[in-house]
């Protein structure tokens, strides 16, 4: 279920029309891009990504002087809708062309903001009714226009959301209490026509649930996105000084980012738990159909040997195979040896899938102090994954094994 929007362009029809060429088309996206503080991706040669916020992108497709492409509004709402046609009107103009859209929403055709409004109003109606109609199973799980293919939230039970997680009972409320109105201005990251305090605020709650992952910025990025956070959460209290803002996670997001800040708001905004998926474990989908689940805060990173996730003292990597590769079904020499007087062995079976792995305590050049490492495999028919562990404290042994043990193979 979802909210489309496609589009299809070409130059004007004129005596003295030229086709648009290349070097044009991408120059007048920079140009446009600029005053919208927009962020103007270049995939491919002829593919580009217009990201007018997050989960708010328009996809363009340039051939040969036509241009193709769309967007999905409901990720991030009717402010995002009319200003993907506005960016349309504007590309029409600067380029001499014309464009064929088709608008589920029929913004296009209208251009009635408030009609635009209750078209994704009704639509959330509908999927806050579907949650809570009485055969649910109170105990589901529903992912509600996830815009990651990543990974998400390991926790089980409940309406997950990129803008927050909801209950059973608390979408139950919204319906009885005829609160799908102001409660869509919470739920879409840019609800109104033009960025206004509530705009500002999507923007960075969209951040702190999806993007920092809560510890100290360990690198650029993760810098980049504080900073961002911080931006758009002051930008929101300078529009509005009366508009809710998450008092406690502004200030902790403050001190990790090691800024000298004292945050306040007239309306202090809360969640029933903190704002982050990324402070918990997340499930994490890897080659093949293998999923592992790892805490939130890890970094994905890469070497000679290939990816890996790291963080506080731990490294995971996992290695997956298929029947078609030849070595497939041949078991690790080490864990078919004997266990030492230092190792300890773990071996179970859940479904079709068999578990093996040995760990212990070692010392090395790279860890003069020693380290714990975890060597398994997990097995069946037609698929394999090589697992390595590695951790710094005793404390911590007992999550390796866990994390071995809660990998998850592809589904039958």
């Amino acid at each position: 279920m979802s909210i489309d929007i496609s589009f299809q362009g070409k130059k004007k029809k004129s005596f003295f029309s030229r086709e648009i060429s290349y070097k044009k088309f991408e120059q007048t996206l920079h140009t446009i891009a600029r005053p919208l503080n927009a962020e103007c991706h270049v995939l491919s040669d002829n593919k580009f990504e217009l990201e007018l916020c997050p989960t708010g992108i328009i996809e363009l497709l340039f051939n040969s002087g036509n241009i193709e492409g769309g967007a999905q509004g409901n990720l991030a709402g009717p402010g995002f809708h009319k200003a993907t046609i506005d960016f349309l009107d504007t590309l029409s103009t600067q380029l001499s062309a014309e464009f064929d859209v088709e608008d589920e929403a029929r913004y296009a055709n209208r251009r009635n903001f408030k009609e635009l409004q209750q078209e994704y109003i009704t639509f959330l109606t509908s999927l806050v009714d579907s949650f809570t109609r009485d055969e649910m199973d109170i105990k589901s799980t529903w992912k509600i226009s996830w815009p990651l293919d990543s990974w998400w939230p390991a926790e089980q039970e409940g309406l997950f959301t990129p803008m927050g997680k909801y209950t059973h009972e608390q979408f139950k409320s919204i319906i009885h209490k005829h609160q799908v109105e102001s409660f869509a201005s919470n739920y879409f990251i840019w609800f109104n026509a033009t960025k206004d305090a509530w705009f500002h605020r999507g923007v960075a709650l969209y951040l702190m649930w999806n993007e920092f992952p809560w510890t100290k910025p360990r690198n650029e990025e993760e810098e980049r996105i504080a900073e961002k956070i911080l931006f758009h959460l002051d930008a929101a209290k300078k529009i509005d000084p009366s508009i809710p803002l998450p008092v406690e996670e502004w200030q902790e997001l403050a001190s990790l980012a090691r800024k000298n800040l004292v945050v306040t708001s007239q309306n202090n905004l809360s969640f029933a738990t903190k704002i982050g998926y990324l402070r918990n474990d997340i499930l994490i989908p890897c080659p093949d159909g293998w999923v592992v689940q790892l805490p939130g805060s890890f970094l994905l990173d890469e070497d000679e040997e290939g990816e890996f996730y790291w963080g506080d003292l731990r490294k995971f990597r996992m290695n997956t195979h298929t029947a078609e590769e030849e070595y497939q079904f041949i078991f690790s020499e080490e864990l078919e040896k004997p266990c030492t007087s230092t190792e300890k062995l773990i071996t179970y079976q859940v479904d079709r899938y068999d578990y093996k792995a040995k760990y212990r305590f070692m010392k090395d050049k790279e860890n003069p102090q020693g380290k714990w490492i975890l060597h398994g495999q997990i097995m069946s028919l037609g698929t394999m994954a090589i697992v390595t562990i590695t951790w710094q404290t005793d404390a911590l042994t007992e999550w390796a094994i866990a994390t071995f043990k809660n990998i998850q193979g592809p589904a039958t």
